[in-house]
């Protein structure tokens, strides 16, 4: 789940995706479309959308002859948006050790 207060610069249908791609680690055109039952389209333009805002990158996946597919993953400043429990999780640890 993206943290609150990020949430306003997005639309439903990109928060939806952001939050696939952080669940599956990385997602293509054809496997988004499944999850979201959103036209090639819509979810290619979203997605540019995403790339632009540097939430998203690409890279080409070759999976037999024809032109490459493309995944999509989250870039730092994505994985940023969604809440993080390491300093918790460390601080518990420490703790522990203690």
């Amino acid at each position: 789940m993206i943290k609150q207060k990020d949430t306003t610069m997005f639309t439903d249908t990109k928060k939806r995706l952001l939050d696939l791609i952080k669940r599956k680690g990385s997602i293509s055109i054809d496997q988004a479309i499944n999850h979201t039952r959103l036209a090639r389209t819509t979810l290619r333009e979203h997605l540019l959308h995403l790339e632009r805002d540097g939430l998203v990158k690409h890279e080409h996946m070759r999976s037999g002859p024809g032109r490459p597919g493309l995944k999509f993953r989250l870039t730092k400043e994505g994985n940023n948006l969604f809440p993080s429990y390491k300093p918790a999780l460390i601080s518990d640890l420490l703790k522990f050790l203690k």
